[in-house]
């Protein structure tokens, strides 16, 4: 038999663990405080994820810290993920700064141009 259940994708918080199912949606079995921020997340952005992984040359994301997405929230406002964040966790560590600030860059014109906001 086979299984068509996807077992969804985990990001990790102070705050707990949201799961994340491949669309993006919140996974009901996620374990996190209702009154932390990440109560308000309605979907995660995966595309653009996945985006900002495959300029850096890896694979689609399955799974990291809840800092490294952007995502929308019940009213449907968009946010973008932390600049900050992004350059001091860097997933391929192997670039030089050039390339590293050219990928971050490009991630956030790409935010830009597919999302809607400055």
């Amino acid at each position: 038999m086979e299984n068509t259940q996807l077992t969804p994708m985990e990001f990790e918080s102070s705050n707990g663990t949201l799961l994340v199912n491949e669309n993006g949606s919140i996974n009901k079995d996620s374990d996190f405080d209702n009154d932390s921020w990440l109560s308000e997340i309605s979907k995660v952005d995966i595309e653009e994820l996945d985006n900002y992984y495959k300029l850096q040359g890896l694979e689609k994301c399955e799974g990291g810290d809840v800092l490294d997405f952007g995502w929308w929230d019940k009213k449907g406002n968009y946010n973008k993920p932390k600049r900050d964040w992004r350059v001091e966790t860097f997933h391929k560590q192997d670039l030089e700064e050039a390339e590293v600030n050219t990928i971050i860059v490009t991630s956030f014109q790409w935010i830009k141009d597919n999302r809607n906001c400055i």
